[in-house]
């Protein structure tokens, strides 16, 4: 949640907060996507592997590893479109162009029109 008790302007607060979530659902997208290039890989059946797909806080101290099961490579692919359409969702249009890399626009089109 949000500690919006500093907050007082109502408009100012729902433009923050959704540039906040906008910006995290981006940033969760393009970790995903590195997580997917780096640890991604292909298994001996020739099936494409992905990575574990948390989307909920989990706390490392008290969750079972064993329990986590590895995504596959499509899973993850559209976790992170998923991310992706809620990023441009929460946005402000007027900041997309400027706080968004040219690599991550381009990025994001690639999977939207894959």
């Amino acid at each position: 949640g949000y500690n919006t008790r500093y907050m007082v302007a109502e408009d100012s607060d729902l433009a923050l907060r959704n540039c906040l979530q906008g910006s995290a659902y981006g940033l969760r997208a393009w970790m995903y996507f590195d997580l997917l290039r780096v640890f991604g890989g292909k298994a001996e059946n020739g099936e494409l592997l992905g990575v574990p797909i948390l989307t909920e806080p989990t706390d490392p101290k008290t969750a079972d590893a064993s329990t986590i099961e590895r995504a596959t490579f499509d899973e993850c692919a559209e976790q992170i479109l998923k991310d992706c359409d809620s990023a441009y969702k929460y946005l402000p249009r007027n900041i997309l162009p400027s706080r968004i890399s040219r690599r991550g626009r381009l990025f994001m089109k690639s999977y939207k029109h894959h």
